[in-house]
């Protein structure tokens, strides 16, 4: 639960790494692929690591996130 707080994903970007069928690889784009991390938990200020989830729906072997841990930021929210 976020409530007062504001939680910030560090890096705010991240590469995504694929193993199996090079041909949809080669016509597939970012928009193909999300990464999730789960903020539903009760957060306090600070920075604390997550795990980071890539979900995607085309028919490939293997796919993870680097990094495949990400840092947020725990902060009041600014109004």
């Amino acid at each position: 639960n976020t409530g007062n707080y504001q939680v910030v994903p560090l890096p705010s970007k991240v590469k995504v790494y694929v193993k199996g069928g090079e041909k949809i690889l080669a016509e597939a784009g970012a928009e193909d692929f999300e990464v999730e991390i789960d903020f539903d938990k009760e957060w306090q200020p600070g920075t604390e690591e997550v795990r980071a989830t890539v979900k995607t729906k085309l028919n490939i072997s293997y796919v993870e996130s680097r990094p495949a841990k990400f840092q947020v930021l725990v902060q009041k929210k600014r109004n």
